[in-house]
């Protein structure tokens, strides 16, 4: 039996093939239902449904989009020089990924109650996958810091209870 997500990932990556071939928009790009492109024209394009202008290839996407009838909104619809991606800042200009001060002092904080001792210095194991995939998923913005996480994951390696 098929799951509905990987059902859905396989009808768009056969979305993102006709962009591709049949659409002749290049160097599209996907993960998931995500997808991305680069367009070095620096003309834009004007595309009604948004009232704005975007890059040729993102509005011939959009388009492709309408007529296969698939959702997508404006606010998703984002491009530049430099972009903010799940949260993380990317500049490829000065070769840089950062993360916002108010996102570094929320996690900050979250660490500092997760290692607050105060009551008890034994946490769940689910209290303990929770904080280490947000620390994992910030360390894309500073990556010499991963192996620093090895510990804290052989810490639960063998624990199986949540």
């Amino acid at each position: 039996m098929c799951s509905a997500p990987k059902i859905w990932c396989t009808l768009f990556g056969l979305v993102i093939w006709i962009a591709i071939h049949v659409c002749l928009c290049e160097d599209v790009m996907h993960y998931m239902d995500d997808a991305w492109l680069y367009d070095t024209n620096p003309v834009l394009t004007y595309y009604a449904p948004y009232d704005a202008f975007c890059p040729a290839k993102q509005v011939t996407l959009l388009q492709l989009y309408n007529e296969l009838g698939l959702p997508h909104v404006k606010l998703k619809q984002v491009y530049g020089w430099a972009l903010e991606i799940i949260s993380l800042y990317m500049d490829p200009f000065i070769m840089t990924i950062s993360m916002s001060e108010e996102l570094q002092d929320k996690l900050t904080a979250a660490i500092c109650a997760f290692i607050n001792i105060s009551e008890s210095r034994c946490q769940p194991l689910i209290e303990w996958q929770q904080i280490l995939r947000w620390i994992n998923w910030d360390l894309n913005a500073f990556p010499l810091l991963w192996p620093a996480m090895q510990c804290a994951y052989a810490k639960i390696a063998s624990k199986h209870i949540a």
